[in-house]
């Protein structure tokens, strides 16, 4: 048995056409040749794929289109929404970083009587005791400074007397070749 295509009925669709543009016609008397709305959206449509197509951001941009109204649709949300099954994965995966994070939060606790009101009214008393620490930490900061400086110039002179004794011993070494290829 051949299976019958039924071809769906367009007539409605046809009618309706027709009366939105009479419906638009009327707005347009004077034009006694007016095209119909389906021909011109249809040039529009041309002029627009004409004007764009050299255009490859534009081109790029029309590709993407769906596929940003797919990320868009409220409804991906359901789709793509994370099982029960895997959210519990991805919590025993950071199990270790739960873990860090409590002990991180452990030590705040006990480190919190560190700032107590006591330990605050102390602080005058211990900037005068951290005086004279300072003003020492400060002398041999400087010292510290000034045997940098005179290590670099013995190293420099250094450098200089063992360059000074390479050179010297390199015009002797030449010197001697020079003599022995005479003897020869």
């Amino acid at each position: 048995m051949a299976a019958v295509v039924h071809k769906p009925d367009l007539s409605p669709l046809e009618k309706r056409i027709r009366d939105l543009e009479e419906a638009v016609g009327k707005s347009h008397q004077g034009e006694k040749d007016a095209e119909s709305c389906a021909a011109v959206l249809s040039k529009i449509a041309v002029e627009l794929h004409r004007a764009t197509a050299t255009k490859e951001h534009i081109t790029q941009f029309f590709s993407k289109q769906n596929e940003l109204k797919t990320y868009l649709n409220p409804q991906l949300e359901k789709t793509v929404a994370l099982t029960p099954k895997i959210k519990t994965e991805l919590i025993a995966a950071s199990e270790t970083q739960v873990k860090r994070t409590a002990n991180l939060l452990m030590q705040v606790e006990s480190l919190k009587d560190t700032l107590d009101p006591k330990t605050l009214k102390s602080l005058p008393q211990l900037s005068d005791r951290l005086q004279p620490l300072m003003h020492a930490h400060v002398e041999q900061q400087d010292g510290a400074e000034a045997i940098s400086k005179e290590l670099a110039d013995l190293l420099k002179t250094y450098n200089n007397f063992v360059s000074t004794v390479s050179h010297q011993l390199d015009q002797w070494d030449r010197l001697l070749q020079h003599y022995e290829e005479q003897y020869r």
